[in-house]
């Protein structure tokens, strides 16, 4: 029996990382769910792309705009090429508003967005390793991102952190602050008495 290989992709950052396929799944369901397109047809068109992927990975991991091609190239083939200008069109809408979002200090020091900042101070400030960082800056990314801003509070943006961590069950890392972390994205948060 023949083993299955994990895909792994590069991120944008450079860092690689395993391919998640219910991100993927949720990613082409969004894209059929705004044309009308029953996004029960992405589970089995994720599957795919995956098995591509896990192949085409043996000469060297793909990095996210070919995992983007895989997605509008499975959609257009299958003869849903509304769905495949939905996914360009999403792509397009996220990036816009990756680029106009900042991020403003308690000083009033504003910064662009960047994840690998959250993804960082997850690291740093409450000692996760890498994955899971990555997997929680997502999370958060999302939620800002979700609010359509154009500027966010740091204070806002470690709220949802700490949220993320507890939805997590991870509450003792929300607590267990390290001492005199400090970074460009947000304030240590203080020490909850709960």
């Amino acid at each position: 029996m023949e083993q299955v290989r994990a895909a792994t992709v590069k991120k944008r950052d450079g860092s690689f990382e395993p391919l998640d396929g219910a991100k993927l799944r949720r990613c082409l369901a969004a894209a059929l769910a705004r044309c009308d397109t029953d996004s029960r047809y992405a589970d089995a068109l994720a599957e795919a792309v995956l098995i591509h992927l896990r192949n085409a990975a043996a000469e060297r991991p793909p990095d996210t705009d070919y995992v983007f091609r895989c997605c509008r190239t499975v959609l257009h083939e299958t003869g849903m090429e509304d769905a495949a200008a939905a996914l360009s069109q999403m792509r397009r809408e996220r990036a816009t508003t990756r680029r106009r979002l900042t991020v403003r200090s308690a000083s009033g020091a504003s910064n662009a967005w960047r994840k690998e900042r959250v993804v960082a101070a997850l690291e740093r400030r409450h000692g996760l390793v890498r994955e899971t960082a990555r997997i929680l800056a997502c999370e958060v990314e999302q939620r800002v991102l979700g609010l359509d801003y154009r500027t966010v509070s740091a204070g806002l943006v470690e709220e949802l952190i700490r949220n993320e961590l507890s939805h997590w069950g991870i509450e003792d890392i929300v607590r267990a602050q390290v001492a005199g972390a400090r970074d460009s994205l947000v304030e240590p948060c203080p020490r909850r008495t709960d």
